[in-house]
């Protein structure tokens, strides 16, 4: 007889698990995960992308289908894994991942696929890099990034191209 396991399910236990101080069971449940071969943890990212988080060998590849499903799964990816192109990938996909992205990787191109992405990760934007151009598309793409614009900014005329509803 086979048994099917809803992975969401098993990651609510193991975390119910851990916040109930029953550490050894959690222990045991992970070090199972970790013992998958990488071919099942594969497939498990797929659709629970948390998981990521309980793996202790991730590999480059294992974290590059994480943050292509979801990227908020960037958090739990290993510093020295962490890349250009696996924050483009996750940047490119919700703009809001942009909080994620290790502040020396953050760059103006980055900054503009965000905003691009969703007018509102402009919050996330490092005040240096919101430039007239960045500011503009992300007023564009949401009216109410308009309060993530640095206040040297909002000119008339920026006001007039760029937030046109107010006009």
């Amino acid at each position: 007889m086979t048994t099917t396991v809803n992975v969401r399910d098993l990651i609510n236990f193991i975390d119910f698990c851990a916040g109930r101080g029953n550490t050894d069971f959690t222990e045991s449940m992970i070090e199972s995960l970790n013992n998958f071969p990488m071919e099942l943890q594969l497939k498990i990212m797929s659709p629970e992308t948390r998981i990521l988080s309980y793996i202790r060998n991730k590999t480059p590849e294992l974290c590059r289908l994480a943050v292509a499903e979801n990227p908020s799964a960037l958090q739990f990816v290993p510093e020295e894994l962490i890349t250009t192109e696996l924050c483009r990938l996750a940047v490119e996909n919700c703009g809001t991942a942009l909080h994620l992205v290790p502040k020396s990787m953050i760059t103006p191109e980055l900054c503009r696929l965000a905003v691009d992405n969703y007018g509102n990760s402009l919050e996330y934007v490092p005040e240096k890099f919101r430039t007239s151009e960045v500011c503009g598309t992300a007023v564009r793409k949401s009216k109410w990034a308009i309060k993530f614009v640095p206040d040297n900014l909002k000119t008339l005329e920026f006001m007039r191209t760029n937030y046109q509803e107010t006009c």
